[in-house]
């Protein structure tokens, strides 16, 4: 079974990787961009997920001589706050001077002492309405579990909520967020597989191997980052799950913030993915 069209590209699994860690690995390493670029598209990276400030001319030019395309850009929303404008369409011209295809719609965090059963109905009106306008503008909009408990879509009943209730949305999967709540990623997998268009491939690790920046989860426990495939996070069992419960064939952006050693993660999680 294919992934439905409006969620999904219905071609092979193919590797992306966050912009902003290919530009941290040539800080790190003191190589220049561009040699970073081409080494990351001879690892088989096909995309990058851009942040907005970095959709110019002066990053697009050098992503598209490395043949990098952009697969998604994740953009803030304050749909809370009361001059919130559900019928803004400016952030379109952001995705289309990216050429991104997609979008991950991040609703900024409910604010000190407000009501949140009241500010998650707003998110859920506001998610609605930025759904419409990128599904008429031919773009697919996202939404991610985000890993800050002050987030509207951190609790994975809340992220089911807000798929329910806005069916054009599509389920940006991140696969080691759920580690900040203690829960397993299997259960929204199988739940919302077919709307699966994108995949943020992260991992947690015990140790500091690859950085000495921690999270910690709701239980207390200290995770790190690191490659995909070096940590607890179970990505055989995520995507066997989601394989069969209709995933197509989405791009899979493997993600390490905070990581001192980005392109050791790169290449170990691009070889990680390519081998599974």
């Amino acid at each position: 079974m294919r992934c439905p069209p409006r969620f999904g590209y219905n071609r092979p699994m193919r590797l992306s990787v966050f912009y902003h860690h290919l530009r941290v690995a040539s800080e790190q390493t003191g190589r220049p961009l561009p040699d970073i670029l081409a080494h990351a598209r001879s690892l088989g990276v096909e995309s990058v997920v851009l942040d907005p400030p970095d959709a110019v001319p002066g990053v697009l030019n050098p992503l598209a001589d490395a043949s990098l395309a952009v697969g998604s850009v994740p953009m803030w929303f304050r749909f809370t706050e009361d001059t919130f404008d559900l019928s803004d369409e400016s952030f379109v011209e952001t995705l289309r001077a990216a050429g991104a295809p997609q979008v991950l719609i991040i609703p900024s965090f409910y604010r000190q002492g407000e009501d949140r059963s009241r500010a998650f109905q707003k998110v859920v009106e506001g998610i609605a309405a930025v759904t419409r306008i990128c599904r008429a503008a031919g773009i697919v909009p996202t939404l991610e579990n985000f890993d800050a408990p002050e987030s509207p879509c951190c609790n994975p009943s809340d992220v089911a909520a807000i798929l329910d209730a806005v069916p054009e949305l599509g389920y940006c999967l991140d696969t080691g967020n759920f580690a900040i709540v203690d829960e397993s990623p299997l259960p929204l997998c199988e739940r919302y597989a077919v709307r699966v268009p994108f995949i943020h491939a992260k991992d947690r690790l015990a140790t500091a191997s690859y950085g000495p920046r921690p999270r910690t989860t709701a239980s207390g426990r200290l995770l790190y980052p690191g490659p995909v495939g070096e940590g607890e996070v179970p990505f055989r069992e995520i995507f066997a799950t989601l394989r069969k419960g209709g995933m197509g064939d989405v791009p899979v952006a493997m993600e390490f913030y905070d990581t001192d050693r980005m392109l050791d993660c790169l290449d170990r999680s691009a070889a990680f993915l390519s081998a599974i």
